[in-house]
């Protein structure tokens, strides 16, 4: 089910290139690809706790601290938080090329 959330996060991340910055479009995709990937992260933490119950602990403890985090920070500009939210897509690659090996 994760997977589905990230192939709508991938047509996000594809119309991000299609509106450039600036424009209404840009941003609504821009959030929604954030939103997307953030589901997905939860939802392969939940499916995790019935395989490994100590991998999906560690991926919903990511998914709860970077959205506390991004919450409370106040960021300078929008393409800071975007690049926090990609250093945190990064570490969920990261962690689910670790559980699988």
């Amino acid at each position: 089910v994760a997977s589905s959330f990230v192939m709508i996060a991938a047509i996000f991340l594809a119309l991000i290139g299609i509106f450039h910055e600036g424009t209404y479009p840009h941003q609504f995709v821009s959030l929604w690809f954030f939103i997307q990937f953030d589901i997905a992260i939860l939802v392969y933490g939940i499916g995790l706790l019935r395989v490994k119950r100590k991998w999906g602990i560690y991926m919903l403890t990511l998914f709860i601290i970077s959205n506390i985090v991004a919450g409370i920070v106040k960021w300078p500009s929008a393409a800071t938080i975007e690049a926090y939210g990609i250093i945190v897509i990064d570490i969920w690659v990261i962690m689910s090329y670790l559980f699988s090996t």
